[in-house]
């Protein structure tokens, strides 16, 4: 399994609750304005950010479209499909180069080992490519899922060096990863902009032997060039 090791995350662009105050004003930009979406993503592109990692939402999926047609290229997109209707949610990415899929928290986090098991195996017949599941409790998560051994190709977690949004240590979550045996995108490495990216990458980046790759969240091109040029030297893809 290989996935982009560097992303364009999309929690801001749905104005996710982490975002505090600036949550609705995130809304009201991006999912609103999915012409501002395709502004971020054509900069992160131009920075040498070639991937994203895309909820299953219209205006999101819209975004990417716009960016492609303005760079005439295709990003590399590690999708997550929510709760409502995974399946339906699978025809927002018909027109994209889908890598990588994982379940949303919201689905992942309901330990149900059949119906994770049922939409894997859906997937996988369907598009064939690595299946994963992102959790908004990574302790609890990863251990349910060495309990449960079901077969997963990666996790998708809130990683940072403060365990901000985590459930525990997060040098306890890099030693259940290591008991587990699974590979870990990084999520909210940034903590929702409480972290310099600085530190917060170094830090992430001291244990690639079980972080493949992180999606980090953009509002700006001042932001992206801060936080991406960093992490793509962190991760080696430059």
């Amino acid at each position: 399994m290989k996935l982009p090791k560097v992303m364009l995350g999309s929690s801001p662009f749905i104005g996710a609750g982490q975002f505090g105050v600036k949550a609705f004003e995130y809304y009201w930009r991006f999912y609103q304005h999915p012409e501002n979406i395709a502004e971020i993503a054509v900069h992160c592109w131009r920075l040498g950010v070639k991937a994203v990692q895309l909820l299953a939402c219209e205006p999101l999926t819209k975004g990417i479209l716009m960016a492609e047609k303005r760079i005439g290229e295709k990003f590399q997109v590690v999708g997550t499909l929510d709760l409502d209707d995974p399946l339906e949610a699978l025809k927002l990415y018909d027109d994209l180069e889908i890598v990588g899929l994982a379940f949303h928290a919201s689905t992942s986090d309901l330990l149900d080992k059949e119906l994770l098991t049922r939409l894997r195996d859906y997937i996988k017949r369907r598009i064939g490519c690595p299946i994963g599941a992102a959790t908004h409790a990574p302790l609890r998560f990863l251990s349910w899922l060495e309990e449960a051994e079901l077969e997963l190709d990666f996790v998708m977690v809130p990683f940072n060096v403060r365990g901000i949004f985590m459930d525990d240590k997060p040098e306890e979550l890099v030693k259940l990863l290591r008991e587990v045996g699974v590979k870990a995108v990084a999520k909210k490495v940034l903590a929702a902009g409480k972290l310099k990216p600085k530190e917060a990458l170094e830090y992430v980046a001291s244990f690639r032997d079980v972080v493949e790759g992180v999606a980090l969240g953009i509002t700006s091109k001042e932001e992206a060039e801060e936080t991406m040029p960093l992490a793509l030297k962190l991760f080696e893809c430059r």
